[in-house]
């Protein structure tokens, strides 16, 4: 969505660099309505160099939305569970693109459960949670040896307290990168 915003107005501002630099275009120098058609505006843009700036301004932002780390960074999955959520598929698409185009030395994922179940129960469902994740991102091209997997079991917590909206928000990996 941001990036069809920057390219958009890129690409406006552009067109309105090289419609200012071609000069008075009117009907009788067109033949056509006041306004240029796309052959006539590029074939101005060139002579003027303002297709060259608006190109490479693109090519800019494209470049810059690309390296974006994904704004969601952590999964939520459900109780007793460490299949990824449906919900959550875009989110990791987006991490594995990422990863994928920036040069990043590793990636850790942080397995978490909530406060019931034992203390090893807990450890091998983060564990698990977090492998869930990993074999997603590698299924969708993000280098094994980038990622890190490690659990903590109920040990984190970031909301306290008993009831399901506090277990909900502890039943998490994070994705976090260095």
């Amino acid at each position: 969505m941001a990036l069809n915003r920057s390219l958009k107005l890129a690409i406006a501002t552009g067109s309105i660099a090289v419609l200012a630099g071609c000069g008075a275009m009117d009907a009788e120098d067109t033949g056509d309505s006041p306004v240029a058609s796309a052959t006539q505006t590029s074939a101005a843009a060139e002579t003027t160099g303002y297709q060259n700036d608006a190109s490479r301004n693109v090519q800019v932002l494209m470049q810059a939305d690309a390296l974006k780390q994904p704004a969601q960074s952590v999964i939520h999955f459900e109780f007793d569970q460490a299949i990824v959520p449906r919900e959550s598929l875009n989110a990791l698409r987006a991490h594995a693109e990422y990863m994928q185009k920036k040069e990043l030395r590793e990636v850790r994922l942080a397995g978490h459960a909530d406060e019931r179940g034992t203390r090893e129960y807990n450890m091998a469902l983060g564990e698990a949670r977090a492998k869930a994740v990993r074999d997603f991102l590698v299924a969708y091209g993000v280098n094994q040896d980038l990622l890190v997997t490690v659990s903590y079991g109920e040990e984190k917590p970031v909301v306290t307290g008993s009831g399901e909206q506090s277990w909900a928000q502890n039943r998490r990996v994070e994705v976090l990168y260095r």
